[in-house]
């Protein structure tokens, strides 16, 4: 049996948490064929965290089995705790356990936003993320990324790096059966909102660029159709940057028309999203294509509207419309079309032997990337 550990801890956004969820659906959805047990590792400070709230609210979704062990620090008593368990492998490691750690691990890295937007971070912020990629990579004998865009950047930046050690997870989106049931209309009355609305489904980062769907939402002609924004409400960057937001709304007289919801339990947002009329996805910048709210809207079938940044482009199913990054006027036009002729959404039959095939794909890519790094460990102790 292969015993693989996953670390929240290592996961300090939403984001990541519900990337860490996924990672645990594509193993257990082959366990049986690889003989894979999951393990969940818990930090007893993270059990005290803001975050923690979020991890059992997106993990008790899962209704499969897993391990749960405690640990103090990853410098006292994680290898310990690790080893009393038999644990294998850890993966997606978003952090450095270090090269002489005693228990296998997989790395990873979510983007390298700081080379490309260096602007929004301080300069200590660019050299600790600098030195701490620099650190993994020099560490890890295997790292996960979630694009293509990233492998590239992975080998432009560091091009001593052998690629063959850089696994790609492609974008396969996980349904939740249960989602399927959850009536959009709950939510709706929960929230006290209107029946015809877009959503926006990202945290309220500088780079999410919800500035270009509030202009196109203003450019409508049908001023009855709202947009609903779901996500943590502050960039810790930009303090200012919330009110600089409803400013703008109030310029564009569109105030009473978009709904700041906040952070809201997924299984309301899972609702408000099936009641969309599609979801917005205007993003200046991604680490894995079209970013998890995009993930979610093609796992339950609705349609998304999508920045063409490059990272964006790596999908390519139905459904998935790309509008020029930046350009209200571009998006606007795609969401009169959508008001105009609504796209079918596909049945639940399809929705869930889509889901089947996303599972098992991204259990064989995860697997892949196990056996390499258990490989290798393996010939550095026989050498």
């Amino acid at each position: 049996m292969i015993k693989v550990a996953l670390m929240p801890q290592f996961f300090g956004w939403a984001g990541g948490l519900e990337f860490l969820r996924n990672i645990s659906i594509g193993l257990h959805s082959v366990a049986d064929k690889y003989d894979l047990r999951l393990v969940i590792a818990l930090n007893h400070d993270f059990l005290n965290s803001p975050l923690y709230e979020i991890f059992t609210d997106y993990f008790q979704q899962i209704t499969f089995s897993r391990d749960i062990i405690y640990y103090d620090a990853v410098t006292t008593d994680l290898a310990v705790r690790l080893q009393e368990n038999s644990v294998s492998v850890v993966v997606a490691v978003n952090g450095d356990l270090g090269a002489t750690f005693p228990v296998p691990w997989i790395s990873y890295i979510p983007d390298f936003q700081h080379k490309y937007f260096h602007h929004l971070f301080t300069e200590h912020e660019c050299f600790s993320r600098e030195t701490a990629f620099a650190a993994r990579l020099r560490d890890c004998k295997a790292m996960l990324v979630n694009a293509q865009a990233v492998k590239q950047d992975l080998q432009i930046f560091y091009p001593w790096i052998n690629s063959k050690r850089i696994f790609v997870l492609p974008f396969l989106p996980i349904l939740q059966p249960s989602w399927l049931d959850i009536e959009p209309t709950n939510a709706q009355r929960k929230y006290q909102l209107p029946k015809r609305y877009f959503i926006v489904c990202n945290q309220f980062w500088v780079h999410k660029d919800h500035s270009t769907a509030f202009r196109a939402l203003a450019a409508l002609k049908d001023t009855n159709v709202h947009l609903l924004c779901t996500g943590t409400l502050e960039d810790y960057r930009n303090s200012l940057y919330q009110q600089e937001l409803k400013t703008l709304l109030d310029e564009l007289k569109i105030t009473e028309r978009v709904h700041f919801l906040g952070h809201i339990p997924k299984l309301d947002q899972i609702s408000l999203l099936k009641g969309a009329q599609a979801l917005v996805q205007p993003t200046l910048f991604e680490g894995g294509a079209g970013g998890g709210a995009t993930y979610d809207a093609v796992a339950v079938g609705v349609p998304v509207l999508l920045s063409d940044i490059a990272v964006n482009k790596e999908i390519s199913i139905p459904h998935v419309q790309f509008f020029v990054a930046g350009d209200a006027r571009h998006l606007a036009v795609l969401m009169e079309q959508l008001l105009r002729c609504p796209c079918s959404r596909l049945a639940r039959s399809e929705l869930l032997q889509q889901m089947h095939e996303n599972q098992q794909r991204l259990g064989g890519a995860l697997y892949k990337s196990i056996k390499y790094t258990l490989d290798v460990y393996a010939q550095l102790n026989e050498g």
